[in-house]
C-alpha cells in the first residue's frame, strides 16, 4: 500500500474554509475534481444531498456566482458619506427654523 504525501502548509485553509463562497468553491471542485459523490462532498463541506445536487446544478446552469466581481475603489454607487455626515446638524438647524 502506498504511503499518503503529507499535506502542504496551508492545505487547512482549503481543507476548512471559513467563508461561504469558499466553502462553495471547495464543494464544487471535490465534486468535479476529485469525483466524490454528493454526499461525500456535501459531507466534507457541510451540505446536504439535495444542497450539493442544487448547488452543481445551479454552477451548470451559470447561476453561481462563486467570486466577487471587481468592484469600482470608493463608496457603493447610491451612497453619499458626505452628506451623511452632515444630515443630523442640518435637520437641527431646520428645526431651529434656520435655513440649512
Amino acid at each position: 500500500m502506498a504511503a499518503r504525501p503529507a499535506q502542504h502548509s496551508g492545505a487547512e485553509l482549503h481543507a476548512a474554509p471559513e467563508q461561504a463562497s469558499h466553502r462553495r468553491y471547495e464543494a464544487l471542485r471535490a465534486f468535479f475534481v476529485e469525483g466524490l459523490s454528493y454526499e461525500q462532498a456535501g459531507a466534507r463541506f457541510g451540505y446536504t444531498r439535495s444542497t450539493m445536487a442544487s448547488l452543481v446544478r445551479g454552477y451548470r446552469a451559470g447561476k453561481v456566482e462563486l467570486f466577487a466581481p471587481p468592484r469600482r475603489p470608493g463608496p457603493p454607487p447610491g451612497t453619499a458619506p458626505a452628506k451623511e455626515k452632515v444630515r443630523g446638524r442640518v435637520v437641527q438647524l431646520r428645526r431651529q427654523g434656520l435655513p440649512a
